[in-house]
């Protein structure tokens, strides 16, 4: 795939193309029209995101239409299942400004094993009439009919609220589908709490003020890994009368303490999360299947300036999308989302555990 990016008001000046993905070998092409010199550019080697090579390179006098083979001499690594690797060609003119970049994705040449984990958790379910608690090794959760109302690690609460049913946003306010059914006031009724020796599951209703329209059904079950996490499915069965919705998807908001924020890839859908504290600690959310849409507030500045009526309370506010109108019409059907909660200590990487976790 090679994308092209603008950075400057300089019009576009080459074209790249990438002629041997193994070895970084690229084809330039004069596309402007004019004759060509001064310019002067660079390449990155990137894995999720992370720059582990790179050079410089001279694309010469180049006359109108004129091409020219170089040999970037790119080595790719040995990676990891699920690593993505990408190649960027960046150009600069005389005053060292950049007329653009042109990005390709590149092919894994070996792969790496996984770290052998040694530990195999203990996992837990105690159930009670209304309530249940799960557990992987040293990270817990509290279920109620009303979904996950903590989360902890060795102890410690890494959660400030529990994820809750999200149909609406801010800066939506003009939505027609907002209007009729009062998204900001909707109720959700809880029917079904159920817990057996796999997992946790409870059932809920989104209930519309105007009650001749359908109820939005809202499922979410818990599992607990041996790997020491827990597993967060959902399903969500739009009925006709709601189709148009901002978004659809859960969010929930984290202790005052984490405060770093990690996301990959940086924009766009989301693979997986970190979220860390000053010693380095956290939690880690993976997405388990496909990429969902994160939005993090106070954290996510350009939502700041989008919206300064949220007012910031010290906390990370989480929004989880697994489909929103940015994206795709949320119509009438059923969407599943499935994310994975893990703890993460200062020693480890969290690209490498949310790798782990997403291959199993």
């Amino acid at each position: 795939m090679q994308l092209f990016y603008w950075e400057s008001e300089i019009m576009k000046y080459f074209d790249v193309e990438l002629l041997d993905a193994l070895t970084g070998r690229v084809g330039i092409k004069n596309i402007s029209g004019m004759q060509l010199s001064g310019f002067q550019g660079k390449w990155e080697l990137t894995v999720d995101d992370r720059i582990c090579g790179g050079g410089r390179f001279l694309p010469g006098d180049l006359a109108p239409d004129a091409g020219r083979e170089i040999l970037l001499s790119v080595e790719i690594p040995p990676v990891y299942p699920g690593e993505k690797i990408g190649l960027t060609v960046f150009f600069y003119n005389r005053e060292n400004v950049g007329c653009g970049r042109f990005y390709f994705d590149l092919p894994p040449v070996m792969y790496k094993a996984f770290p052998k984990d040694k530990n195999e958790y203990i996992t837990a379910i105690r159930p009670d009439i209304s309530s249940a608690m799960i557990s992987s090794g040293k990270l817990s959760a509290v279920i109620t009919s009303g979904g996950m109302r903590e989360l902890r690690y060795r102890g410690t609460l890494l959660t400030a609220s529990a994820p809750r049913l999200s149909l609406w946003q801010y800066g939506c306010d003009k939505c027609e589908k907002i209007k009729a059914l009062e998204l900001d006031r909707i109720r959700i009724s809880a029917d079904r709490f159920t817990s057996d020796e796999c997992a946790v599951e409870c059932h809920a209703l989104a209930l519309p003020r105007r009650m001749d329209l359908d109820e939005l059904e809202f499922t979410q079950r818990f599992v607990p890994l041996s790997n020491g996490a827990i597993r967060y499915e959902t399903e969500f069965i739009v009925p006709e009368s709601f189709a148009g919705l901002p978004r659809i998807g859960v969010e929930f908001s984290l202790v005052p303490e984490l405060t770093g924020v990690y996301r990959f890839p940086a924009a766009g859908a989301m693979e997986f999360a970190a979220f860390t504290g000053a010693d380095g600690n956290g939690l880690l959310i993976a997405a388990a299947g496909y990429p969902v849409i994160m939005t993090v507030l106070p954290g996510d500045e350009y939502t700041l300036l989008e919206h300064p009526e949220i007012v910031p309370d010290g906390k990370l506010h989480v929004a989880i999308d697994c489909r929103n109108a940015g994206i795709a019409p949320v119509g009438a059907g059923r969407y599943r989302m499935m994310l994975i909660f893990a703890p993460l200590t200062a020693a480890e990487d969290p690209a490498l555990k949310a790798r782990m976790l997403r291959m199993g």
